[in-house]
């Protein structure tokens, strides 16, 4: 996994700086196609569901929506967007 140091981006509810970075990466969709996503996300999330291999709900920049992302039918590596 290639990952820079995550930019604060906004403020969360408490009044804290929220750690979050774009990343572009891509996985199989159930469906059988591959897609390449440019997502925002945390990188401790990124971290902990490609341990776990599990799919995980993250910022699609494109699409500017929530969608889910297949870490375990991930291809290649995560690539941080600087």
């Amino acid at each position: 996994m290639i990952v820079s140091k995550p930019t604060p981006r906004k403020i969360n509810k408490n009044g804290q700086k929220s750690a979050t970075a774009e990343f572009v990466g891509t996985f199989l969709k159930a469906n059988g196609e591959v897609r390449t996503m440019h997502f925002a996300t945390s990188e401790k999330k990124i971290s902990s569901h490609i341990a776990n291999g599990t799919m995980a709900t993250v910022f699609d920049v494109e699409k500017k929506g929530l969608r889910k992302f297949n870490f375990a039918k991930m291809i290649g590596t995560i690539a941080a967007v600087n």
